[in-house]
């Protein structure tokens, strides 16, 4: 339900856990997003999103939004100081995007490529560097390569008409984690999986899949 049950202890309680596993993972991406989703589930942020149907219109977006900053990125990585400096922060991302995209073309329904080598060596003009390992940790472009267009299209109207019934029985927490699962699949690909992909896991569940019919 939309009823804060979250207390401040253990918000505190669960940040300190949060804390350990980034000092013992360094997973900067995954302890951001939990940071996020700790501090956004609330009841003041809630009665906003409830009060404002902008936000569900910003929501339902955030998948095409963050699929065109992917894509606009690696399009200007060779040519753009600033991509390329923010592609340091992200420790190579922007150009292990912009290596894959430009190596396989993005088809409309999809094609089987191998987007992960660990036995060759990769070099970058950009940096002047030669790379151990080419893989790709942003889920947009895993579907855009692998499923192609038109697969892409229906996951992301699955995830917006998803986020509608999600505010239709009040189920705000469960919209702000899909909004920061898909902020997170600019860092990784393993949002998709069947074995962690929250939407389906949440629609599996007899109580919630009830609430959403």
């Amino acid at each position: 339900t939309s009823n804060d049950r979250i207390t401040w202890k253990l918000r505190v309680e669960l940040l300190a856990v949060n804390s350990l596993g980034f000092i013992l993972t360094d997973g900067r991406t995954g302890f951001i997003v939990a940071c996020a989703a700790i501090f956004l589930i609330n009841k003041p942020f809630m009665r906003f999103m409830r009060k404002h149907r902008f936000v569900l219109v910003i929501l339902m977006g955030i998948p095409i939004l963050c699929c065109t900053l992917t894509i606009v990125s690696a399009l200007l990585y060779p040519k753009s100081l600033q991509m390329q400096m923010l592609d340091k922060l992200v420790t190579g991302r922007i150009w292990l995007n912009y290596y894959n995209i430009s190596h396989h073309s993005i088809q409309l329904f999809g094609q089987n490529v191998t987007l992960w080598n660990m036995t060759d060596s990769f070099y970058n003009p950009v940096t002047k560097a030669w790379s151990t390992y080419m893989t790709v940790d942003n889920m947009y472009v895993t579907m855009l390569l692998q499923m192609g267009v038109l697969s892409t299209a229906i996951v992301f109207i699955a995830y917006g008409r998803l986020n509608k019934k999600l505010f239709a029985c009040g189920e705000y927490r469960s919209a702000i984690i899909l909004c920061l699962l898909c902020i997170y699949a600019l860092m990784e690909n393993a949002v998709m999986s069947i074995y962690v992909c929250y939407p389906f896991m949440m629609l599996m569940h007899r109580k919630d899949s009830r609430q959403l019919r």
